[in-house]
């Protein structure tokens, strides 16, 4: 296999390329079918479905590729990118370039793009949709109710959201439309991003404050950062002790920028209120897996980016820029700078 990281089934479809156009492998996904790429690409390149080749067959065309459409499922390291000897562009379905060795992929003088719009309406509406069961405990109440039991009990230490402090960490396109939908249902929004002018904060009447502060004064918290060096276990025992008793934090950005073993201690031991997740650091979780266990834990199996109109635009937009990169034409969100 490709250095950890991908499953591949059935037998391979390498001897049928078509050499007629430059070929385009879509690995890692997990999409029902390539039929919008291959649309959008018709007359162009030919798409080519990782998914169903053997290691051999994926082995043999990994030189002879002009670009790769990259799902959450694979993973191109360094190792990897070596073997793309003919390929000028790597696409990420998404957003996360957490599974791309960016580093290399500079070196071999490949671009690297992601896609950044197709999710965001989805994302942000999760985020506040496990607000909401959060601070009105749904899914506890749910649960007593469905085993018979009847009563106010689980609402006990419940604060009025609007009396509430929610702090954004990470104030991108998602952060940025989770605190315009959260703005009428809570009292304040505090923001931390330390790659952003205060300006962008401040011109939407959020506060722009360093991150102990937020951490320090929020009584609910929501990470829209993207995982890189460092915010990698970002929230760890350290800052779950700055924390409110009560704070209740929310993750619909990547699991790994949480420590979930300090998490569960924080939760266990009441420093914290509870926490909503949809994204883990192990993805699925061992069953065995702590967190699972807790009554004052909501988790969410990474599915906040979804619907049907994200996934017909995240095909769509990621085939478009190995379109635009065919014909010449600018690519529309660079991760990289490729001479």
């Amino acid at each position: 296999m490709l250095p950890g990281e991908i499953e591949l089934d059935s037998s391979e479809s390498s001897s049928h390329m078509n050499e007629q156009y430059p070929s385009v492998l879509a690995l890692g996904h997990r999409f029902r079918s390539l039929d919008i790429e291959k649309q959008v690409l018709a007359n162009l390149a030919e798409i080519i479905d990782g998914n169903s080749l053997t290691q051999e067959g994926l082995e043999r065309i990994l030189p002879t590729v002009y670009a790769v459409l990259l799902g959450t499922r694979a993973k191109l390291d360094r190792s990897t990118i070596s073997k793309l000897s003919s390929c000028r562009l790597i696409v990420r379905y998404g957003v996360g370039v957490d599974n791309i060795d960016v580093e290399a992929a500079t070196a071999n003088r490949i671009q690297v793009v992601n896609i950044r719009d197709y999710c965001v309406q989805e994302v942000s509406d999760h985020t506040i949709a496990l607000l909401l069961a959060a601070n009105r405990r749904l899914i506890q109440a749910h649960l007593l109710s469905r085993n018979g039991k009847w009563g106010q009990g689980v609402m006990k230490g419940t604060a009025r959201l609007s009396t509430q402090t929610l702090g954004v960490v990470g104030f991108g396109r998602i952060g940025q439309e989770v605190a315009r939908k959260a703005a009428p249902l809570v009292n304040r929004i505090l923001i931390y991003d330390p790659y952003i002018e205060d300006t962008i904060v401040t011109e939407r009447n959020f506060l722009h404050v360093d991150f102990h502060s937020l951490v320090e004064q929020s009584d609910i918290i929501t990470i829209n950062c993207p995982l890189t060096k460092d915010t990698f276990h970002l929230f760890n025992n350290e800052i779950f002790n700055l924390m409110k008793p009560d704070t209740w934090i929310i993750n619909t950005s990547r699991g790994e920028v949480i420590n979930e073993d300090d998490l569960f201690q924080a939760l266990v031991t009441g420093r914290l209120g509870g926490a909503a997740l949809d994204v883990l650091s192990k993805e699925p979780p061992d069953p065995n897996l702590p967190l699972l266990k807790l009554d004052n834990v909501i988790i969410t199996p990474h599915l906040a980016y979804y619907s049907e109109h994200a996934i017909r635009d995240l095909q769509t937009l990621a085939a478009e820029q190995v379109r635009l990169a065919l014909q010449g034409q600018p690519l529309m969100w660079k991760v990289n700078s490729v001479e």
